[in-house]
């Protein structure tokens, strides 16, 4: 959805404020998105190495499972690659 300007990406969700051609972005907006950049690697990586259970394409459960049966394959996931 666009916005005037500015994209929406739903409520609760947080977008990095983008670069325009104008000149550099203020101290401000590169603060904001240093921290949205912080705060959204780790789920970006479990995205990533969650990516290989196929299992977990279609699933068809409660959330609340979903959530645990991830949380499993994740612990799985980091012990197969020797991450503590």
């Amino acid at each position: 959805m666009k916005n005037g300007s500015k994209i929406c990406a739903g409520v609760g969700i947080h977008a990095p404020i983008k670069h325009r051609p104008d000149g550099p972005l203020h101290t401000d907006n590169r603060c904001y998105n240093e921290l949205i950049t912080a705060l959204r690697a780790p789920t970006e990586r479990v995205h990533a190495l969650l990516g290989r259970w196929r299992a977990l394409e279609r699933v068809t459960v409660c959330p609340q499972r979903i959530t645990a049966i991830a949380a499993a394959a994740l612990v799985l996931t980091s012990l197969d690659r020797g991450n503590k």
